[in-house]
């Protein structure tokens, strides 16, 4: 698989993704229980798999140089939109009393857990941002360019990473710090597939689908509580064996995705979507829970939660500010999450 293939891959990737994303917040409203359980399922892989795929596209940099690339890509369009969807609140708050209009002040700028209803799913891009930067310190103090994913010094803070999720639970930091340990264990997966190119070993496919299968009976047959899986709330499951089903049900999807996406139209609709994934992501809730207030079908909630961002996304890359306020980039290359 050469660059160009493996990049046009990825934003098909992102595109199921940021569906399954928006699939999953939707359905988990659902007056119908078997949508409701498809969303806890989907739940229990959708955000592993954008960490995964930022670990794909990892590339180790000097910390300064990958500092000032995410504050532009990830930050400047996280805190854009962050403002832009909380200050109607803001000021209304403020209307009545400005102690708690203080307060709310107070929640948005701590990020993380404390980011409810519209902004709710904000906490991925800080924890991002987060990740990138102590995955590629860690990187660069094992060994630099040669990142290698099995250096000794990684797996030891990756196995540490796991262990903590243990111990973080409870624990509420700024922009979803507290996630990080988990995220980087993911992202280092994303890593470890890639540079060992993993996705083309069959053993790696069998005993995916093997412990896929696993998660998907235990799923059904009623075990649903013991292996829930949300990242948010630090809801990790059953310790290991969680993250493990979560990496496997990502090269599942991952696998299936890559033999979809050489259908024609079906792949360039998946490229196109993943290349809005961003906009998607800010925007999917508040209209998403707008439309569940007036009572609309589930399933045309899905679908506008991704068609009017996509739309709103198509016209903000046409301006050089906007781009660069709301997409992160000051030049006509398009926006991804990296």
């Amino acid at each position: 698989m050469n660059t160009t293939d493996r990049i046009d891959w990825i934003d098909k990737a992102k595109g199921v993704g940021i569906f399954l994303v928006v699939t999953a917040h939707v359905f988990l409203n659902a007056s119908a229980p078997i949508l409701q359980k498809l969303a806890k399922f989907i739940y229990l892989f959708h955000m592993p798999l954008f960490f995964m795929l930022s670990g794909m596209l990892y590339k180790p940099e000097v910390f300064s140089v990958l500092f000032k690339k995410r504050v532009v890509s990830l930050l400047i369009p996280y805190t854009a939109f962050l403002f832009l969807l909380t200050i109607k609140s803001l000021i209304g708050t403020a209307a009545h009393s400005y102690g708690e209009a203080l307060k709310y002040m107070s929640q948005i700028i701590y990020g993380g857990y404390n980011l409810k209803g519209w902004v709710g799913v904000f906490w991925f891009i800080s924890c991002l941002f987060l990740t990138q930067l102590a995955y590629n310190a860690l990187i660069n103090c094992a060994g630099g360019k040669t990142y290698n994913p099995l250096a000794r010094p990684v797996v030891f803070v990756i196995l540490l990473c796991s262990s903590l999720t243990l111990l973080t639970t409870q624990v509420r930091l700024p922009l979803a710090a507290e996630v990080v340990p988990i995220a980087m264990v993911f992202f280092w997966n994303g890593h470890l597939i890639r540079a060992q190119n993993l996705l083309n070993s069959n053993k790696m496919l069998v005993l995916s689908v093997l412990c896929a299968s696993i998660c998907v009976f235990l799923y059904v047959d009623g075990y649903t509580a013991l292996i829930a899986f949300d990242m948010k709330p630090s809801l990790f499951g059953l310790p290991v064996v969680s993250i493990v089903f979560a990496v496997s049900l990502v090269v599942v999807v991952l696998k299936a995705i890559i033999f979809i996406s050489n259908v024609k139209y079906i792949g360039e609709i998946m490229a196109s979507i993943g290349s809005a994934s961003l906009v998607i992501m800010y925007l999917s809730q508040p209209i998403n829970l707008t439309l569940r207030d007036r009572h609309w079908p589930d399933f045309f909630i899905v679908l506008l939660s991704i068609i009017l961002p996509y739309l709103f996304y198509s016209f903000i890359k046409l301006n050089w500010i906007s781009r660069l306020l709301l997409l992160g980039i000051s030049n006509k290359k398009t926006p991804v999450i990296r």
